[in-house]
């Protein structure tokens, strides 16, 4: 199936990135595989390598490779696998030009993942990896009170997140709650339509966020992936990371505000964040945040 998804920030991505000849990059996330198209398109020789969980999305772009009209000097590699495994795949450490990592899902991933759509009235599985044993349904129906609180506090920043969580086991004692639609009259009931603005605007996409989240362990994925993508980096080497929610933005300005305080590497962009006109028209970029580092 071809991809829907539009790339976000696509020109301030390569604009940091700045992609040289017989470079070796990677893209740790290929998703519809926008940036790593705009990659090989400045590209006469050198390697990319592209990583991602999901399988159609692999195998999609691997079907568009021919199409791409790449130079034969470029050697092009895809993978399906979470890139908190990128070093096992990787073997020039420390020659690596340039990583990106866009921490968000993709449109396609909307459509082809139960579970991760509120829109929908689908199984709440939400697992980006097919193996993973835990569902979002799991938790919802397996987790304490607190313990559901504390997920929807720290993975959704949800002001509502205590009176959620007793919400979920009141009606887990009835019934079990197994799909979207069980998910979202409980949200509804806590904020009205008519209580639906600012911050609470879509309660939803922020309740499913948080679950998603702690699915699919991304925080601690995130973590791992960042130390072993830098020791990839050659000197001179770029790093960019676009990040979605305040969890995972506050990882990765931590870690790469240490790398600069240590002098390990400097700012490239300390935070580029999408233009109004990108917005327009791109509403899921709206809350998109871009930081580069290069290595010294």
């Amino acid at each position: 199936m071809k991809t829907k998804h539009v790339p976000v920030l696509l020109q301030p991505i390569i604009d940091s990135l700045q992609p040289i000849n017989d470079g070796v990059y990677i893209d740790a996330t290929l998703g519809g595989g926008g940036h790593s198209k705009e990659i090989l398109k400045n590209l006469k020789s050198g390697e990319l390598t592209a990583f991602d969980i999901s399988k159609e999305a692999c195998e999609e772009f691997e079907r568009q490779i021919p199409e791409l009209n790449i130079n034969k000097n470029v050697r092009v590699r895809v993978i399906n696998t979470n890139f908190k495994n990128i070093d096992e795949y990787i073997s020039n450490k420390g020659k690596v030009s340039g990583i990106i990592a866009d921490l968000g899902f993709s449109t396609d991933q909307l459509e082809q993942v139960k579970g991760l759509s509120f829109l929908n009235d689908q199984e709440l599985d939400m697992r980006m990896d097919p193996t993973l044993t835990v569902k979002a349904s799991d938790l919802l129906n397996g987790l304490y009170a607190k313990e559901l609180e504390n997920l929807f506090w720290k993975y959704g920043d949800i002001r509502f997140a205590k009176k959620l969580a007793e919400s979920i086991c009141k009606v887990r004692a009835v019934k079990p709650i197994n799909k979207t639609n069980d998910l979202n009259l409980i949200i509804q009931r806590i904020v009205p339509f008519g209580l639906r603005k600012g911050d609470n605007k879509h309660p939803e996409a922020k309740v499913y966020q948080a679950l998603r989240i702690a699915v699919n362990d991304e925080l601690n994925s995130l973590n791992s992936f960042l130390g072993k993508g830098f020791d990839l980096l050659g000197p001179g080497g770029k790093f960019a990371i676009i990040t979605f929610h305040s969890g995972e933005d506050k990882i990765v300005k931590s870690y790469f505000g240490h790398l600069v305080d240590v002098n390990l590497a400097r700012f490239v962009a300390r935070l580029i964040k999408p233009s109004d006109e990108e917005i327009k028209l791109n509403k899921n970029s709206r809350s998109a945040h871009l930081r580069v580092i290069e290595k010294l």
